[in-house]
C-alpha cells in the first residue's frame, strides 16, 4: 500500500496478464515458436513490460520509454529462450517434464525432444542446440536500442547486466553438447567482470562486441543454421555501431562505477577494487585450473 498508485496499476496489470497467460500454458503446450514467443512473452516479456512501464513513471526515464512495450519484449525473450536453452538437461529430468523447445525447430532434427540425450545423436543434437540459439539471437538489436534508451545508472545495470550474461552464456552453449547432459555456466571470473563493468553504455556495448566476435568465431560452416545465425550476428554489430561508431574498437575504458570509485578515496574505492580484482583474479585462476 506504500507504492504509488501509479506503480500498483501496473503490478496488479502484470500479475493479472502473467496469471492468464501460465494457466493457458497448464493446458496447453509449445508447440512452436509462436507459442515459444507467447510463453516467454508471458513469463518474462510481461516483467520487461511492467518495469519499462514503472521506468517511465517514476521520473528517471524518458516518459515515452513505454510507447513501445516490443522494444521491451525482447528483452524478456531474450533473457528467457537463453535460460530455457541452458535448463534442457534439468527439464527433461522433471516429473513429468518440462518441455519449452518447439517442434518446428527441435522437429527437424530428431523424432522426439528426448533423442537429443543420446550420444548417438550427438551431432544432430548440436544442430539442433544452435537452431535454438540462432533464434534468440534475432532479438538482440532490440536489446540494443532498449539499453541505449535508459540514462539512470542504477536501472542500466539492473538491465544491461543479465542480458550480457545471457549473451555470455550462449558463448558457451553454441555447439556444446555437453548442454544435453550437464547444467553449463559462466565462469565465476566472467561474470565478476560483468558486473563491474556493464553500468553504462559503452563498456557494456564493447563488451557485447566481444562476446559476438567469440560467438561467430565458434560458428560451425556446415551448420544447418550458420547463414542465419550469421545473419542475426551481424544485425547485432549494425543495433551496435548505431549507438557507439566505435564499437570495433575495444578501447579499454573504466566503468561509471570504476571510475567513481577510483576518483573518491574517501569511499573506500582502492581497497574496494583492489579486493574485487583479486576475487575476479582468483576466480580466473580457478577457472584455468578447472579445465
Amino acid at each position: 500500500q506504500k507504492l504509488k498508485p501509479a506503480y500498483q496499476e501496473v503490478i496488479s496489470d502484470i500479475t493479472s496478464k502473467m496469471a492468464e497467460g501460465m494457466c493457458h500454458f497448464l493446458q496447453n503446450n509449445v508447440q512452436d515458436t509462436k507459442d515459444y514467443d507467447l510463453y516467454c512473452h508471458y513469463v518474462a516479456g510481461i516483467v520487461g513490460h511492467g518495469l519499462t512501464r514503472i521506468f517511465a513513471s517514476s521520473g528517471l526515464e524518458d516518459e515515452h520509454l513505454a510507447d513501445d512495450l516490443e522494444i521491451a519484449n525482447s528483452m524478456g525473450l531474450f533473457l528467457q529462450k537463453g535460460n530455457i536453452i541452458r535448463d534442457y538437461f534439468e527439464d527433461v529430468l522433471e516429473d513429468p517434464p518440462r518441455l519449452f523447445w518447439p517442434k518446428d525447430i527441435w522437429g527437424h532434427f530428431g523424432t522426439s525432444i528426448f533423442d537429443f540425450r543420446d550420444r548417438a545423436n550427438e551431432a544432430h543434437g548440436r544442430e539442433c542446440l544452435n537452431a535454438m540459439i540462432c533464434d534468440a539471437l534475432r532479438h538482440i538489436p532490440h536489446c540494443i536500442q532498449y539499453l541505449s534508451s535508459l540514462k539512470e545508472t542504477t536501472i542500466f545495470q539492473f538491465c544491461a547486466v543479465p542480458q550480457v550474461m545471457t549473451m555470455a552464456t550462449f558463448t558457451i552453449l553454441y555447439n556444446n553438447y555437453e548442454t544435453f547432459h550437464t547444467k553449463q555456466k559462466i565462469r565465476k571470473g566472467l561474470t565478476c567482470k560483468i558486473m563491474l563493468t556493464c553500468d553504462s553504455l559503452a563498456p557494456t556495448l564493447d563488451m557485447f562486441s566481444e562476446l559476438l566476435r567469440q560467438l561467430e568465431k565458434a560458428l560451425v560452416p556446415e551448420d544447418p543454421s550458420y547463414e542465419l545465425t550469421l545473419s542475426h550476428i551481424k544485425k547485432a554489430y549494425l543495433a551496435i555501431a548505431k549507438h557507439r561508431p566505435d564499437a570495433g574498437k575495444l578501447v579499454a575504458r573504466e566503468s561509471f562505477t570504476r571510475g567513481l570509485l577510483s576518483a573518491f578515496p574517501a569511499l573506500g574505492g582502492s581497497i574496494l577494487l583492489l579486493f574485487a580484482d583479486s576475487i575476479t583474479g582468483y576466480f580466473h585462476r580457478a577457472d584455468a585450473g578447472e579445465e
